[in-house]
């Protein structure tokens, strides 16, 4: 599925960047961001989830919606039928899951997510990265 992706990291900086780097590309190439949704995972329910991925996008080809901290939430129900959501986005949206810090190895749905979404990982720099 090229069109979830997967950013998280311990490197919160240069995940957060990315994350930028993704929405800035995305309303340069589609006109502003008339289709750009950010939801945050803690208070999302999976009905919203479903409902902002399966919309079509207006007067663009394609849709963004990035979902935030999903995994670090601890959000059960949306943790539980994340699986079942992921298979059916459409081609028409591009699904953007950030996490800020590590996450859960242990979880399916990040099993899930390793085995099908295009993963951005960002490990903590070591301190001779740092200082080059």
């Amino acid at each position: 599925m090229n069109n979830i992706i997967f950013v998280y990291g311990a490197d919160s900086y240069r995940s957060r960047h990315t994350l930028h780097e993704i929405i800035d590309r995305y309303q340069e190439k589609n006109n502003g961001d008339m289709n750009c949704v950010v939801l945050d995972g803690a208070d999302l329910t999976p009905q919203r989830l479903e409902q902002q991925c399966l919309s079509l996008p207006f007067c663009a080809p394609k849709r963004l919606v990035v979902v935030k901290n999903v995994l670090e939430s601890k959000n059960k129900n949306l943790i539980d039928l994340l699986p079942d959501i992921l298979p059916r986005v459409p081609d028409t949206t591009l699904l953007v899951i950030y996490e800020p810090n590590e996450c859960d190895k242990r979880l399916s749905v990040f099993k899930l997510l390793t085995r099908t979404a295009v993963i951005k990982h960002f490990d903590p720099l070591s301190p001779r990265a740092l200082q080059q």
